[in-house]
């Protein structure tokens, strides 16, 4: 959604689109608190979506959600207004989650993915002025600028293979500047090297 939001003449402009004239979020410069609102609102819808995602039922998805959305609108989604319950809810909220999640200017690989197998981040840390590593999660609290991310991944996938690291970063920071990245590292990993650093330029 923040990706919507442009900047005429140093303000904050949400465009009415039918009528191109008009900013939705012009109360914005005078009231401060409703643009906090709204950044506020987004990384909590963010973080609501990414506990979806990562539950493994259609009983835990919709625990998550219902407390956001609404019981009835949940429950629909699942199916359970009628008593069959509908095949593929779940997988249906998870795509959902996934949507809001996956920014447009994320890449896609290009390259073919093994068939069997998988890789998973076993650890995320972020260190800041010396301090321990401090754990963190995909699409959760932003994280402090100028601080260092260490990524470690394992796998299942056998013989030879190369892992890319793929950087998506989000936030408003970013986006002025006209640094949001979605790309693949062009450094590849082979096994036994499946760690990855980088530092944060921006919240």
């Amino acid at each position: 959604m923040d990706r919507y939001i442009t900047r005429r003449n140093g303000v904050d402009w949400v465009e009415n689109p039918a009528d191109p004239e008009e900013n939705f979020a012009d109360k914005w410069e005078e009231h401060s608190e409703r643009r906090d609102a709204f950044y506020e609102w987004l990384q909590q819808a963010r973080g609501d979506s990414a506990s979806a995602h990562q539950a493994l039922t259609a009983d835990g998805v919709g625990a998550v959600l219902s407390e956001r959305m609404g019981q009835g609108l949940v429950e629909r989604a699942l199916g359970r207004r009628n008593p069959a319950k509908k095949p593929g809810a779940t997988a249906r909220l998870v795509r959902a989650a996934n949507l809001l999640l996956t920014p447009a200017y994320m890449r896609k690989p290009r390259w073919p993915q093994a068939a069997e197998g998988r890789v998973n981040i076993s650890a995320a840390t972020f260190t800041q002025q010396g301090f321990r590593p401090q754990s963190f999660v995909s699409n959760g609290a932003p994280l402090p600028r100028n601080c260092s991310l260490r990524f470690e991944a394992d796998t299942t996938v056998t013989g030879r293979f190369k892992v890319y690291w793929q950087v998506v970063n989000t936030g408003r920071e970013a986006e002025d500047a006209d640094c949001l990245r979605g790309g693949f590292s062009p450094d590849a990993a082979v096994r036994g090297g499946l760690t990855h650093s980088e530092s944060t330029l921006y919240r």
